[in-house]
This record gives structure tokens, sequence and C-alpha cells, in this order.
């Protein structure tokens, strides 16, 4: 069977363009696998900035509560600091208070010693 010449004209431009489609399809899906690609890529970096997010979130919490413990650290250190002053006002307080007793006793000792060694010259000069 033979075609006549429009059929075989017919078939060889749909052949033809059958050809053209399948191109297209071939671009349409080479550049679907680029588009791919790309999205992956985009996927790949917005992952790794999430993760640079997250561990930038981590450190900031990690420093926060560093923060917060080398507040709690100053304050305590503050607290004994102080703590070590009054102390040490108390003890000059109970030297002074000390002092003056025995202060006190030791010229009450002398001024009686004395007295008596005057009193008792006297009493034997007479």
């Amino acid at each position: 069977m033979q075609m006549p010449a429009t059929m075989e004209q017919i078939l060889e431009t749909l052949q033809e363009f059958r050809k053209e489609v399948n191109q297209k399809f071939d671009q349409v899906d080479q550049r679907l696998d680029q588009m791919d690609r790309q999205f992956e890529q985009f996927e790949y970096r917005f992952d790794q900035s999430d993760r640079k997010m997250e561990n930038l979130e981590d450190r900031q919490n990690e420093d926060r509560k560093m923060l917060l413990t080398l507040i709690h650290e100053v304050k305590t250190q503050q607290i004994e600091d102080h703590k070590m002053i009054m102390d040490i006002w108390a003890s000059r307080d109970k030297v002074t208070v000390n002092f003056s007793r025995q202060f006190f006793f030791a010229t009450t000792l002398i001024s009686t010693i004395v007295s008596v060694i005057v009193s008792t010259s006297i009493s034997l000069l007479f």
C-alpha cells in the first residue's frame, strides 16, 4: 500500500512536529532538573542558616546563663566582703573595748599601788 504524496508529507510533517515536541519536552525536563537542583541548594542553605541560628541562640542562652552566674557570684562576693568588713569593725570595737578595760584596770592598779606605797611611806615616816 502506497500512501498518496500528501499523506507522506503529512506523516513527515507529523514526525518533524514530534521531534520538535520531544526536543521541547527534553528542554523542559532539563530546566525542571536545573530548578530541582537549585531548590535543593536553597533547602541546603536554608538548613545551614537554620542550624546557625540555633547555634547562635544556644550560645546566647549560654552567655545569658554565664552572665547571670557571674552577677550572682559578684553579689555573693559583695555580701561576703560586706560581712568581712563588718566583722573587722566589730573585732576592732572589741579590741578597743578590751583595751579600754585593760587600760582602766591597769591605771586603777597602778594608782592603787602608788597610793599604797605613798600611804605606807607616809605612815612609816610618821
